[in-house]
């Protein structure tokens, strides 16, 4: 069992699927995990980080308030259920403070025949903890999230390997100060996409980050893409290893329901300009024109939102075209079984931003859809033109439109490529077969 330092600037985040499924994968064969991360987004959070207590094991940073409704929610929960519940205020301080547990404190000063003073004493550090429970409560808007950090947060955690997953400024210098600390621990880090391709305006940050890459125990690369652009950009000393980001291919396991009858078209992505998204909306409109029945839900959020809004009634598209905002995972799983098509029309942003082979294909895939996406950045290692899924000229949206077209009109062919398509998520993107090659990286790593 490996104690594994897991360093990321937000944890839990909403739309990085990808790096839970990592950790609970570690998680799974036995090792000890801590979560460095800047801060958390408790918005649509996933079950399966409630279920798994994840947690408990992160570390933060900082504690940003999240603004005074959820803080005083919060506030609020927790004052119920220390006026509601007998049970809840005779363990508050063990169970949820072992470190600071004022019933002990008391006894080892009765021990000492020192008994007013010292209850006195324990009352005073026990109002200290609930002030600084609700503090905290109110700072991250999350009562267990509180508590964890609280009851944890002097802890000394000495770990046998550091990993990385993505590389922008705040978690190249966070892995920079634990290396640091721990000269002799191996480190492993991720190359990804925007940590990677954008351009890099702090120059320190970008020295410090080339050097990590540099002396890692190992770098890995999300795909074969990835390792052939990056490996004449950065020195690496150890080499390149490939291992996709997956996903829970038993939680994206289509039903045996029927498919919508209506044309459902679904689009899952953040609404930023390299999802593409207003050629998708241009696509929709020639679609329209021709006179194809068809609904898209465009699955998510971001800041181009009114952006969206604004093209889909500037192109008299309400009736065809919703953005429906964020859903939880096993929504999307919902939307995901009752779609026809999926489609993506991911582009390179002017500042260098890309996808490489996003989740959210991987899981419609997983889904049996029919994936339209587009030619760039090395999507072919995941969709092949024509066998399971489409692949049109990134950008055009005449080019978009007859893919769309075809996926919705020739059943047959999407039913093919939707059967094609989940053989290949399980047989090369699942977090069976690539966790098992991660963990076993950082476990050869952490022997040598």
């Amino acid at each position: 069992m490996l104690k594994i330092a897991y360093i990321r600037n937000t944890f839990p985040k909403y739309s990085e699927t990808f790096i839970l499924e990592e950790l609970l994968y570690l998680q799974g064969m036995g090792h000890d995990l801590r979560i460095y991360s800047r801060w958390h987004d408790f918005s649509f959070m996933n079950d399966k980080i409630v279920q798994s207590g994840l947690l408990q094991f992160c570390r933060y940073e900082e504690c940003r308030s999240p603004g005074a409704a959820a803080g005083l929610k919060t506030i609020a929960a927790l004052a119920w259920k220390l006026l509601r519940s007998k049970e809840f205020r005779a363990s508050f301080f063990i169970s949820y403070f072992p470190k600071k547990n004022i019933l002990q404190r008391k006894s080892e000063a009765e021990y000492e025949g020192q008994v007013r003073a010292p209850f006195v004493r324990a009352c005073l550090i026990g109002f200290k903890l609930l002030y600084e429970l609700l503090v905290c409560s109110y700072r991250f808007g999350n009562l267990s999230a509180a508590r964890h950090h609280l009851s944890t947060k002097d802890e000394i955690f000495e770990p046998d390997h550091i990993h990385c997953p993505f590389l922008f400024p705040w978690d190249v210098v966070k892995t920079k100060i634990i290396t640091t600390q721990y000269p002799w621990v191996p480190y492993t880090v991720t190359l990804r996409s925007k940590d990677i391709f954008a351009e890099v305006k702090d120059q320190r940050y970008g020295r410090i980050r080339e050097s990590l890459i540099e002396h890692a125990s190992q770098v890995f690369a999300i795909s074969e893409y990835n390792k052939r652009i990056l490996t004449p950009k950065f020195r690496i000393m150890r080499g390149m290893e490939v291992i996709h980001s997956s996903i829970d291919v038993g939680l994206f396991n289509p039903s045996w329901q029927q498919k919508s009858p209506n044309n459902s078209i679904v689009c899952v992505a953040r609404l930023v300009h390299k999802k593409g998204l207003h050629i998708l909306i241009d696509a929709c409109a020639i679609l329209r024109e021709e006179g194809l029945l068809f609904k898209l839900s465009i699955v998510g959020d971001g800041p181009l939102k009114d952006d969206i809004d604004k093209q889909i009634r500037s192109l008299q598209l309400d009736n065809f075209v919703k953005a429906i905002g964020p859903r939880t995972q096993n929504e999307i799983v919902k939307i995901l079984d009752q779609a026809n098509v999926f489609v993506l029309p991911c582009l390179v942003a002017p500042d260098g931003d890309r996808d490489m082979l996003p989740n959210s294909i991987k899981e419609a895939m997983a889904m049996k859809l029919i994936v339209v996406t587009s030619d760039v950045s090395g999507i072919e290692e995941l969709v092949l033109d024509g066998i399971n899924g489409l692949l049109f000229l990134a950008g055009d949206s005449s080019s978009l439109a007859n893919a769309m077209r075809r996926a919705l009109v020739d059943v047959e062919f999407a039913k093919f490529a939707g059967e094609n398509a989940r053989a290949t998520i399980v047989e090369s993107f699942s977090i069976d077969s690539e966790g098992r090659k991660f963990e076993a990286a950082l476990s050869g790593l952490s022997c040598v």
